[in-house]
């Protein structure tokens, strides 16, 4: 293996081994918090309290070590990722600095990793990352090149997002891209059904899917009214003493104290009640996690990074025993460039024919045309008849947005949207949820009907992203 290959095995080995201590700590971080969840649950379904129990059909998912391994990709990929990079890029200053410059880096390093270690608090394992690919970069001392060439797929990425002029990148991607071909699909499928499982660590306190309550000290007028506003945030009351609970709220003579997140907090009494819904908001909204920053931060600035220079050494890699000028680099940098235009070019179609009317739109042979339609409809509040055919596409995403503008003025209308509750599209079923949640209260057979479903359909699902959303669909339409 000549001097370049063996640059960039190692610069891989570094970032593999990396990345899978990453993955094991966060598999171990993810079971903890699912067996948390699953007890919660468990001891949810003995309550009588609520017309529904949230996780019944999937609390044995939750106590698989296997969901906690396929959860943790998320965090590997993002929070992993920014740690494995930073260690990596700390290492090379470390290894090209020399005399005070190499003492400054060591304390500079030093102190981020102790930084890092105070802020994130209980998931303070991560630094052993950043840590491990430190060292294993000292030790392999790979000879770190990048080529301008390969400026031109670099730059490109950058100006994604400047080109792009549509309203929501992220769901655009979706629909054109990853719904539009086996592989997205699948990918999409995978995200869909595993991101809720470690969002519950990264989540706010008030976002949480599912939390445990405990009232002390109230009358029962009192407490009926402070419960029905905790059960509109997820939070269940529940007596059992051996459960967390994820927030106490206790009357103490004319002083209410809330103890929750390791803070305890006082409030006057009649001031508490009478704004209880604005205060409880309060309390929480500000209890965003760092962690969550941090994620955010990677995915941001540092995945892009790696992912450029990962598929720079892999090219360089399969090219270098084969082309030892320049045009290899140019050939493979140009290749990078047209990949990445081929892959993000529908997503800058995000117009319709504005010549023609809504109506004609929808009956284009263009589905691009037909499902940038549906969105504008949607996200414009446009109250019109949708048609049939959009709503039993082909495509996944013209069927996502024609649940989400369908019209439902008869009980067989509210029969098509429940047949969407079983479409082969992840997407797809939870908007039919969601549509059939949101059934005006004042039009009492189609309430029912849409309220009885839900009700009654809700116990029967088993995965976890569209049991989520029947649940807060189904207790919305029901608590009216």
């Amino acid at each position: 293996m000549n001097s370049r290959n063996k640059n960039s095995a190692e610069l891989f080995w570094i970032l593999g081994s990396s990345l899978l201590s990453a993955h094991v700590i966060w598999t171990l971080y993810i079971f903890l918090s699912n067996a948390e969840l699953a007890e919660k649950a468990k001891a949810l379904t003995n309550e009588n309290f609520f017309f529904i129990s949230p996780c019944c059909q999937v609390i044995n998912e939750l106590e698989k070590i296997s969901t906690a391994f396929y959860s943790a990709v998320f965090f590997t990929f993002t929070t992993g990722v920014f740690f494995a990079s930073a260690g990596i890029i700390a290492a090379f200053c470390y290894m090209k600095f020399k005399g005070k410059l190499k003492s400054i880096t060591s304390i500079s390093y030093i102190l981020m990793l102790i930084s890092a270690g105070y802020l994130l608090g209980e998931y303070f394992a991560n630094i052993f990352v950043t840590a491990a690919s430190f060292f294993i970069t000292l030790k392999l001392k790979p000879f770190f090149n990048l080529a301008k060439i390969y400026i031109l797929p670099f730059v490109l990425i950058l100006l994604i997002p400047f080109l792009y002029n549509g309203n929501s990148f992220f769901s655009d991607f979706r629909d054109k891209v990853l719904l539009t071909n086996s592989f997205g699909k699948a990918l999409n499928s995978f995200y869909y059904k595993y991101t809720l499982y470690p969002a519950e660590i990264i989540k706010s306190p008030l976002k949480k899917q599912l939390k445990t309550a405990k009232i002390e000290g109230f009358d029962s007028k009192e407490k009926t009214q402070i419960e029905s506003i905790l059960k509109k945030y997820n939070y269940f009351p529940l007596e059992n003493k051996n459960i967390k609970k994820d927030i106490e709220i206790k009357k103490k003579q004319k002083n209410i104290i809330v103890k929750t997140n390791k803070k305890e907090l006082n409030f006057n009494f009649k001031n508490f009640i009478s704004d209880f819904d604005k205060k409880i908001s309060k309390i929480f909204e500000k209890q965003n996690s760092f962690l969550k920053k941090t994620t955010i931060t990677g995915f941001v600035i540092f995945l892009p990074v790696i992912i450029i220079f990962s598929l720079i050494s892999l090219l360089n890699f399969f090219f270098a025993p084969f082309f030892q000028k320049n045009i290899a680099k140019l050939i493979s940098s140009a290749l990078a460039a047209v990949l990445i235009f081929a892959i993000f070019l529908p997503v800058f179609n995000t117009s319709f024919n504005k010549n023609l009317t809504i109506e004609q739109n929808l009956k284009s042979a263009d589905r691009f045309i037909r499902i940038n339609t549906l969105k504008y409809i949607y996200q414009n509040n446009i109250i019109m008849n949708i048609s049939g055919k959009n709503l039993y596409s082909e495509y996944d995403a013209e069927r996502y947005w024609a649940v989400l503008t369908f019209i439902i003025r008869t009980p067989k209308d509210i029969d098509k949207i429940i047949e969407k509750t079983n479409d082969k599209n992840i997407n797809v079923r939870c908007k039919a949820y969601q549509r059939l949640g949101t059934i005006p209260a004042r039009n009492d057979k189609l309430y029912k009907k849409a309220s009885g479903f839900l009700k009654s359909d809700y116990s029967k699902i088993k995965d976890w992203y569209v049991q989520w959303y029947a649940f807060n669909y189904a207790k919305q339409i029901l608590l009216r």
